[in-house]
């Protein structure tokens, strides 16, 4: 509860985009090899990251 009250605002959009990322990509792999391997489950976490590291990015509004 801590660190969702310190969050910043677009931490909802975060992790809205790593679900969405955990879906796609599993989905795939699921239908394309028929399952989940160690590496398949490595690829699924660098997805979400980079899918919450552009979240983030968005959400920073620039000064000037």
């Amino acid at each position: 509860a801590i660190v969702l009250a310190a969050a910043p605002a677009g931490w909802f959009m975060a992790l809205l985009g790593a679900a969405v990322a955990t879906v796609i990509t599993g989905c795939y792999l699921s239908r394309s090899i028929g399952g989940y391997t160690g590496d398949t489950l490595g690829a699924t976490q660098q997805v979400a990251e980079l899918l919450v590291l552009a979240a983030i990015a968005g959400a920073i509004k620039p000064h000037g």
